[in-house]
C-alpha cells in the first residue's frame, strides 16, 4: 500500500541538508491570529551564502522549541558542531517570513538548548535574550501534548509554516494532514520517539518547515516536531516523521525549569 521501501534507505542516511531545507506544500494561506505560537528562524550558515529557514514554536515567553537538526553546521550529520547564537534571529508575531507586514517581533538567541546527537530525538531549544510580548493574538504560547501520549491514527492535525510552496508565497501556508501507524511508517519511523504523518493532494512540510508544530485540528495542542521527509513535492502516500513532543515532555520542562541536562555538539572550525 505505502510505495515507500526503495526511498526508505535514502531517508535513513539522508537526516538533513534537504531534509532541513525541508515548506509546507498543498496548503493554504493563513494569518498568524490563525496560528499565533509559530516562530520563524533566520539562520545564518558560516561559510554560506543563503540564510537557512527553520521554523518552531512558542513554549514559553522566551523558549522555542524547534529541531535539533536546525541548530547544527551540518544538517544531515548528528554528531556536526552546534551553530552560535549570533547565527539565529528569531521572528514572532508576522504573517511574513520578512515581516513584511510589520506585525512580528524579531529576537536575538541568549543559549540554545539542545538534547541529544540522535535522529530519534530531533529536538532543541532556543532560549531568547529578552521576553516575547505575549498578546494571545498574534504571540501566544501553544499547549503540548501530555506525557505519553500516542495519537490514534488517522488523527486530523496539521502543520504550518513559511517552507517552499508552489506560488513561492513569503506567507504563512498550512497543510492539513494524517498521523499513521503501522504500515510504511515502520520502516521509518519510531513509535516511541516519531510520528509519522501523510496527506492528499502532495499535502505536508517541504523545504524550510522543519522544527514547525504538528498540531491537532480539534485541539489546537502540539503533539510533533516537524524533523523528516521522504520527497517534496510529495509523491501519493509519501510520508513526513515528526518528533514525539509527549516522548520528550520530562526534557522540555527541564529546561523551562532551568535543570536541563542537555548535550553540546563541539564546537570545531568545521567547514561544510
Amino acid at each position: 500500500m505505502w510505495s515507500i521501501i526503495v526511498r526508505a534507505l535514502f531517508f535513513i542516511t539522508h537526516w538533513g541538508d534537504e531534509l532541513l531545507n525541508v515548506g509546507i506544500h498543498g496548503g493554504t494561506e493563513i494569518d498568524i491570529t490563525e496560528s499565533p505560537y509559530m516562530a520563524a528562524l533566520h539562520i545564518t550558515v558560516p561559510n554560506d551564502t543563503h540564510i537557512r529557514q527553520c521554523g518552531g514554536s512558542i513554549i514559553s515567553a522566551s523558549h522555542i522549541l524547534t529541531a535539533g537538526h536546525c541548530v547544527l553546521l551540518k544538517t544531515d550529520d548528528p554528531n556536526s558542531r552546534q551553530l552560535d547564537i549570533e547565527d539565529f534571529l528569531v521572528l514572532v508575531g508576522s504573517s511574513k517570513y520578512d515581516n513584511s507586514d510589520k506585525r512580528g517581533e524579531v529576537h536575538s538567541v541568549e543559549k540554545i538548548l539542545f538534547k541529544e546527537a540522535s535522529h530519534m530525538n530531533d529536538i532543541a531549544i532556543l532560549k531568547l535574550s529578552e521576553n516575547i510580548t505575549l498578546d494571545d493574538k498574534t504571540k501566544k504560547v501553544i499547549q503540548l501534548a501530555e506525557k505519553s501520549y500516542i495519537p490514534p491514527n488517522d488523527t486530523h492535525v496539521h502543520i504550518d509554516g513559511w517552507g517552499e510552496n508552489p506560488e513561492n508565497s513569503i506567507n504563512l501556508h498550512r497543510a492539513h494532514i494524517f498521523t499513521l501507524y503501522g504500515g510504511g511508517c515502520d520502516l521509518v519511523g519510531d513509535h516511541n520517539h516519531q510520528i509519522c504523518t501523510w496527506g492528499v493532494n502532495s499535502s505536508g512540510p517541504c523545504l524550510g518547515d522543519s522544527g514547525g508544530p504538528l498540531v491537532t485540528d480539534d485541539t489546537n495542542v502540539q503533539i510533533g516536531i516537524n524533523s523528516m521527509s521522504l520527497h517534496c513535492p510529495y509523491d501519493e502516500n509519501e510520508l513526513a516523521i515528526f518528533t514525539n513532543v509527549a516522548e520528550n515532555l520530562d526534557w522540555i520542562h527541564s529546561v523551562l525549569s532551568n535543570q536541563e541536562d542537555t548535550v553540546t555538539p563541539e564546537k570545531t572550525q568545521t567547514v561544510v
